[in-house]
């Protein structure tokens, strides 16, 4: 089984950026992050990377449990997706990445013409309650509090 998931791992080298999208992996060969980020350069805009930082994790799991904390980490990256796929227009999205286990990042283009900062604002806060809300409806115990900053 290890040895499947690994040739599928590899076979995502040649998919195109808009299929890797979300927690791309990280090749030696071609790095989908920054292909996006020049791809964006090149079309005249800028990037705003919007940092998503679970701050009360030691709250939410037993320290001693890492079976529990893979689970929670897994969980975290499946509703950020789904909240990201309804929020943000697949045109200004460039990913979404696990930051090392860090963190989410969040990486969109952003046009002067269209975009403001209270814009970013609205957007980061609006992901972050609706991960928050919908986390609260599976795990009912304890509020999960994101530190969240962009630049």
């Amino acid at each position: 089984m290890k040895k499947v998931k690994s040739v599928m791992q590899w076979g995502k080298i040649i998919l195109p950026l808009s299929s890797i999208r979300y927690y791309p992996p990280r090749f030696t060969l071609r790095n989908p992050l920054m292909q996006g980020v020049t791809n964006a350069f090149e079309a005249g805009h800028e990037v705003a990377v919007i940092v998503f930082k679970l701050s009360n994790l030691h709250d939410l799991i037993e320290p001693a449990n890492s079976q529990q904390h893979s689970k929670l980490q897994k969980n975290m990256k499946k509703l950020f997706q789904t909240v990201v796929e309804l929020t943000v227009d697949p045109k200004e999205l460039i990913t979404l990445h696990d930051y090392y286990g860090e963190g989410i990042t969040l990486l969109i283009t952003v046009d002067h013409d269209r975009h403001s900062i209270s814009n970013i604002d609205i957007l980061f806060k609006k992901i972050k309650d609706e991960v928050s809300h919908s986390y609260m409806k599976q795990y009912s115990s304890v509020y999960p509090i994101f530190e969240v900053g962009y630049m």
